[in-house]
C-alpha cells in the first residue's frame, strides 16, 4: 500500500511547525529537545507529534541516534527508510523480551 503525505495546509499549526524544522537527509537530523526549545511544544509532545506524522499524516520521517546527526529527519532514499525501519523493528523485539520477561517474573 502506497501513501502519500497529508498536505501541507492540512496539518494542525504544531504539526506544520515541526514539519518545518525537518529537513532532508539523516546528515541533517536535529533532536526532539532542540525542537521543543524552537517551538515552545513540550519534548514528548514533539515525539507523539512525529509518530502522528507518520503514522497518520504518512510523512516520511526518519530517525537516528548515531552522532553526530542524532535526531528526526525526513527520508530521501530506501537507504535511510531502511535504516529507520531497522532500529525500529530492533527496538520491539527488545520490548517483546521486556514484556515476556516481566511476565515470567514471581512477585511475592
Amino acid at each position: 500500500m502506497d501513501y502519500e503525505p497529508t498536505p501541507y495546509d492540512q496539518l494542525s499549526k504544531n504539526e506544520k511547525e515541526v514539519v518545518s524544522l525537518l529537513h532532508k537527509g539523516a546528515e541533517s537530523a536535529i533532536k526532539a529537545n532542540d525542537i521543543a526549545k524552537i517551538t515552545g511544544i513540550k519534548s514528548r509532545n514533539v515525539r507523539d507529534i512525529i509518530s502522528s506524522l507518520i503514522t497518520i499524516e504518512h510523512y516520511p520521517i526518519g530517525s537516528t541516534r548515531a552522532l553526530p546527526n542524532q535526531g528526526y529527519y525526513l527520508i530521501t532514499n530506501e537507504q535511510e527508510k531502511n535504516a529507520t525501519v531497522s532500529v525500529l523493528e530492533s527496538q520491539i523485539k527488545n520490548m517483546e523480551k521486556r514484556v515476556s520477561t516481566l511476565k515470567a517474573i514471581k512477585t511475592r
